[in-house]
């Protein structure tokens, strides 16, 4: 039986559109999905299954060499009009997938289970699903599992949508650090240099690249003119990140790549 269409097909395939997902190359974090829920499941077969107008086209797949197949004979068609997880213990018994091309012939589907990817605003974008070619059940510890990883699948999609939405604000903010004549540098929660412009790079005699994750204080800042230590817990710039004041630093110096200092007026803010 061909899966109805869901009440809010429209909206759904626009916002699957906005994922920018659809015929993208294979992607690490999605095979170690597909990977982990055939292990946990015991299955041959593993996909992370996207259903657009016409089509089921697999983000991932273990156990199957196809890309897509048409989504009128799709069972993760049937899926995402489910709240929970679709399953189907053996197709032959069931009247709705018993004729079904995927079950008599190639990949010979007899089990399948797939959890609905559905994106925050609710719209169902696919499955993560297990399939094996002979009749069976999932323990409710593995059905847990699959839905975890379903769960993480989904919270990766929405971090690859957010991550698109954000690289032409970072182009913009890359340019504008990059134009600034003083030094620009940031530090993550840890201490570790998240951003560099050209000119503060210039300053400290490094390629900006080679600074990224680097702990700043080691690197720059970690000791005074005459050489003697400066205590981290005494530096303000890690200050800042203990009580979220803005600092303003003066006739301190700091360290260039060569073993060569300078002194610097800075302000650090959190």
């Amino acid at each position: 039986m061909k899966a109805a269409l869901p009440f809010n097909e429209p909206d759904r395939l626009s916002a699957l559109n906005d994922y920018c997902i659809m015929d993208t190359p294979p992607e690490a974090v999605f095979d170690a999905f597909t990977r982990l829920a055939a292990y946990i499941c015991g299955t041959p077969i593993a996909l992370v299954s996207l259903i657009d107008a016409n089509r089921q086209w697999f983000k991932s797949r273990v156990g199957l060499d196809v890309h897509e197949t048409p989504r009128e004979i799709a069972f993760c068609a049937h899926a995402i009009l489910q709240t929970d997880t679709l399953i189907i213990p053996d197709t032959l018994a069931d009247e709705r997938f018993k004729d079904n091309p995927l079950v008599t012939t190639f990949p010979h589907i007899r089990f399948y289970a797939g959890v609905p990817l559905t994106s925050p605003e609710g719209h169902a974008l696919g499955t993560l699903c297990v399939i094996d070619r002979i009749p069976r059940q999932l323990s409710a510890e593995q059905l847990a599992a699959l839905r975890a990883l379903g769960h993480e699948a989904m919270t990766h999609l929405e971090l690859r949508r957010k991550n698109l939405e954000l690289e032409p604000l970072r182009d913009r903010l890359e340019l504008i650090l990059n134009e600034a004549g003083e030094g620009i540098y940031g530090m993550d929660a840890q201490g570790n240099t998240s951003f560099v412009s050209l000119a503060a790079a210039h300053m400290l005699g490094w390629e900006a690249h080679a600074l990224i994750g680097k702990p700043l204080h080691e690197t720059i800042h970690h000791s005074y003119h005459d050489g003697v230590p400066y205590p981290k817990e005494s530096c303000p710039i890690h200050t800042v990140l203990a009580d979220h004041n803005t600092r303003r630093g003066q006739d301190e110096v700091f360290w260039r790549q060569d073993g060569t200092s300078f002194f610097v007026q800075y302000v650090c803010a959190p």
